[in-house]
Protein backbone atom coordinates (compact mmCIF):
# COMPACT_ATOMS: atom_id res chain seq x y z
CA UNK A 1 0.00 0.00 0.00
CA UNK A 2 1.76 3.59 -1.41
CA UNK A 3 -0.66 5.68 -1.97
CA UNK A 4 -1.72 6.58 1.92
CA UNK A 5 -3.18 3.18 4.37
CA UNK A 6 -6.83 3.38 2.95
CA UNK A 7 -6.32 0.37 0.46
CA UNK A 8 -4.24 -1.93 2.88
CA UNK A 9 -6.94 -1.44 5.84
CA UNK A 10 -9.72 -2.43 3.28
CA UNK A 11 -7.74 -5.43 1.58
CA UNK A 12 -6.70 -6.73 5.17
CA UNK A 13 -10.26 -6.26 6.47
CA UNK A 14 -11.06 -8.48 3.79
CA UNK A 15 -8.67 -10.83 4.87
CA UNK A 16 -6.25 -10.02 2.19
CA UNK A 17 -2.30 -10.15 3.27
CA UNK A 18 -0.52 -6.65 2.99
CA UNK A 19 2.54 -4.51 3.56
CA UNK A 20 2.58 -1.03 4.70
CA UNK A 21 4.25 1.13 2.73
CA UNK A 22 2.46 4.51 2.53
CA UNK A 23 3.37 8.10 1.25
CA UNK A 24 5.43 10.16 3.02
CA UNK A 25 5.91 8.08 5.79
CA UNK A 26 8.04 5.53 3.70
CA UNK A 27 8.91 7.51 1.07
CA UNK A 28 12.84 7.64 2.27
CA UNK A 29 13.22 10.37 -0.97
CA UNK A 30 11.37 13.17 0.94
CA UNK A 31 13.47 15.74 2.57
CA UNK A 32 14.85 15.20 5.79
CA UNK A 33 15.08 18.74 7.01
CA UNK A 34 14.60 22.62 5.73
CA UNK A 35 18.22 23.31 5.72
CA UNK A 36 19.92 25.18 3.06
CA UNK A 37 22.45 22.30 2.28
CA UNK A 38 19.59 19.57 2.48
CA UNK A 39 19.96 17.54 -0.53
CA UNK A 40 17.11 17.40 -3.11
CA UNK A 41 14.01 15.36 -2.59
CA UNK A 42 10.56 15.40 -2.32
CA UNK A 43 9.23 18.52 -0.07
CA UNK A 44 7.22 17.46 2.37
CA UNK A 45 10.21 16.85 5.21
CA UNK A 46 10.08 13.53 6.90
CA UNK A 47 12.51 13.95 9.42
CA UNK A 48 13.91 10.62 11.42
CA UNK A 49 11.41 10.84 14.37
CA UNK A 50 8.96 10.50 11.60
CA UNK A 51 10.09 7.43 10.54
CA UNK A 52 10.59 6.39 14.44
CA UNK A 53 6.74 7.17 14.73
CA UNK A 54 5.71 5.09 12.01
CA UNK A 55 2.80 2.19 12.88
CA UNK A 56 2.73 -0.60 9.91
CA UNK A 57 -0.41 -1.56 12.10
CA UNK A 58 -3.23 0.81 10.92
CA UNK A 59 -5.59 1.65 14.01
CA UNK A 60 -9.41 0.73 12.13
CA UNK A 61 -7.47 -3.22 12.45
CA UNK A 62 -8.95 -5.47 14.96
CA UNK A 63 -6.27 -8.26 15.93
CA UNK A 64 -7.69 -10.69 13.67
CA UNK A 65 -7.32 -7.62 10.71
CA UNK A 66 -3.71 -6.95 12.30
CA UNK A 67 -2.30 -10.13 11.54
CA UNK A 68 -2.74 -10.05 7.66
CA UNK A 69 -0.36 -7.00 8.51
CA UNK A 70 2.90 -8.84 7.26
CA UNK A 71 5.10 -5.39 8.04
CA UNK A 72 6.70 -2.66 6.12
CA UNK A 73 8.56 -1.14 3.21
CA UNK A 74 10.69 1.62 2.77
CA UNK A 75 10.89 3.56 -1.14
CA UNK A 76 13.86 5.17 -2.58
CA UNK A 77 12.89 6.22 -5.48
CA UNK A 78 15.20 7.66 -7.33
CA UNK A 79 14.75 10.87 -9.53
CA UNK A 80 16.18 13.25 -6.71
CA UNK A 81 18.85 10.82 -5.69
CA UNK A 82 21.77 10.99 -8.60
CA UNK A 83 24.24 9.44 -6.70
CA UNK A 84 25.48 7.08 -4.45
CA UNK A 85 25.78 9.48 -2.00
CA UNK A 86 22.30 10.82 -1.89
CA UNK A 87 21.33 7.69 -1.82
CA UNK A 88 22.38 6.65 1.52
CA UNK A 89 22.12 10.05 2.63
CA UNK A 90 18.41 9.16 2.28
CA UNK A 91 18.74 5.85 3.88
CA UNK A 92 20.57 6.20 6.60
CA UNK A 93 19.96 6.49 10.16
CA UNK A 94 16.27 6.35 8.82
CA UNK A 95 16.74 2.48 7.35
CA UNK A 96 17.89 2.11 11.21
CA UNK A 97 14.97 3.39 12.89
CA UNK A 98 12.83 1.64 10.41
CA UNK A 99 14.31 -1.57 11.10
CA UNK A 100 14.08 -1.32 15.22
CA UNK A 101 10.44 -0.40 15.02
CA UNK A 102 9.37 -3.22 12.32
CA UNK A 103 11.13 -5.73 14.73
CA UNK A 104 10.65 -4.30 18.10
CA UNK A 105 7.72 -5.20 20.27
CA UNK A 106 6.03 -2.36 21.53
CA UNK A 107 7.29 -2.35 24.78
CA UNK A 108 10.75 -2.38 23.47
CA UNK A 109 10.78 0.49 21.60
CA UNK A 110 12.26 3.86 23.15
CA UNK A 111 13.03 6.93 21.11
CA UNK A 112 15.45 8.26 23.59
CA UNK A 113 17.32 4.93 23.86
CA UNK A 114 17.47 4.90 20.28
CA UNK A 115 18.78 7.91 19.62
CA UNK A 116 21.64 7.40 22.82
CA UNK A 117 22.99 4.55 20.38
CA UNK A 118 22.80 6.45 17.13
CA UNK A 119 26.60 7.86 18.46
CA UNK A 120 27.97 4.44 18.20
CA UNK A 121 26.02 3.43 15.05
CA UNK A 122 27.59 6.78 13.37
CA UNK A 123 30.90 5.70 14.33
CA UNK A 124 30.15 2.18 12.08
CA UNK A 125 28.48 3.94 9.36
CA UNK A 126 32.11 5.83 9.48
CA UNK A 127 34.05 3.19 9.66
CA UNK A 128 32.23 1.75 7.02
CA UNK A 129 32.22 4.90 4.57
CA UNK A 130 28.56 5.19 4.50
CA UNK A 131 27.50 8.61 3.52
CA UNK A 132 24.54 8.99 6.22
CA UNK A 133 22.77 11.85 7.39
CA UNK A 134 23.41 13.48 10.44
CA UNK A 135 20.39 16.05 10.22
CA UNK A 136 19.13 15.09 12.93
CA UNK A 137 21.75 16.71 15.48
CA UNK A 138 22.53 19.12 12.71
CA UNK A 139 22.60 22.26 14.13
CA UNK A 140 20.57 25.15 12.36
CA UNK A 141 21.46 28.94 12.40
CA UNK A 142 18.59 31.26 12.42
CA UNK A 143 19.33 35.02 12.20
CA UNK A 144 16.61 37.86 12.92
CA UNK A 145 16.78 41.74 14.16
CA UNK A 146 17.60 41.71 17.56
CA UNK A 147 16.23 44.94 18.36
CA UNK A 148 18.98 46.25 20.64
CA UNK A 149 21.15 49.29 19.69
CA UNK A 150 24.83 49.49 20.95
CA UNK A 151 26.72 53.30 20.87
CA UNK A 152 26.41 55.44 17.72
CA UNK A 153 22.72 53.83 17.14
CA UNK A 154 24.19 50.40 15.06
CA UNK A 155 21.64 47.59 15.47
CA UNK A 156 22.53 43.94 16.25
CA UNK A 157 21.37 40.68 15.12
CA UNK A 158 19.89 38.18 17.21
CA UNK A 159 21.38 34.21 16.02
CA UNK A 160 19.37 31.51 17.44
CA UNK A 161 20.85 28.17 17.15
CA UNK A 162 18.71 25.01 17.26
CA UNK A 163 18.60 21.13 15.80
CA UNK A 164 15.78 18.06 15.68
CA UNK A 165 16.72 16.31 18.36
CA UNK A 166 17.54 17.44 22.19
CA UNK A 167 19.93 14.83 22.64
CA UNK A 168 23.37 16.13 22.90
CA UNK A 169 25.05 19.61 22.81
CA UNK A 170 25.72 22.44 20.48
CA UNK A 171 28.79 24.49 20.91
CA UNK A 172 29.79 26.95 19.20
CA UNK A 173 32.70 29.29 18.53
CA UNK A 174 32.95 33.09 16.83
CA UNK A 175 36.17 33.24 15.82
CA UNK A 176 36.30 30.87 12.88
CA UNK A 177 37.92 27.60 14.91
CA UNK A 178 36.44 24.72 14.25
CA UNK A 179 33.83 24.00 17.13
CA UNK A 180 34.44 20.93 19.83
CA UNK A 181 33.48 19.92 23.18
CA UNK A 182 35.83 22.65 25.02
CA UNK A 183 33.94 25.32 23.15
CA UNK A 184 30.91 27.29 24.67
CA UNK A 185 27.86 25.17 24.96
CA UNK A 186 24.52 27.60 23.30
CA UNK A 187 22.27 28.29 26.00
CA UNK A 188 20.28 31.38 25.34
CA UNK A 189 20.52 33.37 21.63
CA UNK A 190 23.40 35.25 20.65
CA UNK A 191 23.47 39.13 20.03
CA UNK A 192 25.97 39.77 17.42
CA UNK A 193 27.05 42.90 15.20
CA UNK A 194 26.51 42.28 11.27
CA UNK A 195 29.56 40.41 9.77
CA UNK A 196 30.08 38.22 12.61
CA UNK A 197 30.78 34.30 11.82
CA UNK A 198 29.01 31.24 13.87
CA UNK A 199 30.13 27.64 13.58
CA UNK A 200 27.95 25.44 15.52
CA UNK A 201 28.27 21.71 16.01
CA UNK A 202 26.28 18.68 17.66
CA UNK A 203 28.35 17.01 20.66
CA UNK A 204 27.62 14.15 23.07
CA UNK A 205 30.69 14.75 25.46
CA UNK A 206 33.67 14.96 22.87
CA UNK A 207 31.88 12.84 20.11
CA UNK A 208 31.00 14.85 17.41
CA UNK A 209 27.37 14.31 16.52
CA UNK A 210 27.07 16.30 13.34
CA UNK A 211 29.53 17.98 11.06
CA UNK A 212 30.23 22.01 12.20
CA UNK A 213 27.57 24.51 10.03
CA UNK A 214 28.74 27.71 9.59
CA UNK A 215 26.77 31.12 9.05
CA UNK A 216 28.08 34.85 8.43
CA UNK A 217 25.23 37.00 9.57
CA UNK A 218 24.85 40.03 7.30
CA UNK A 219 22.01 42.62 8.73
CA UNK A 220 21.32 43.35 4.63
CA UNK A 221 19.69 39.96 4.12
CA UNK A 222 18.21 39.44 7.33
CA UNK A 223 14.19 40.47 8.06
CA UNK A 224 13.27 42.94 10.49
Amino acid sequence: SWRGTEGAVAAAQHGIDVVMAPDPAMYLDHLQSTASDEPPGRVKVISLADVYAFDAVPHELDADQARHVLGGQANLWSEYLTTPQRVEHAAFPRAAALAEVLWSPPEGRSWDDFVARLPAQFERYRALGVAFADTAFEPQIAASRGGGSKAGGSSQIRVDLSKQIAFGTIRYTLDDSAPGSQSSEYRDPLMLNSGASVRAASLAGDRLLAAPRMQRVDASTVAR
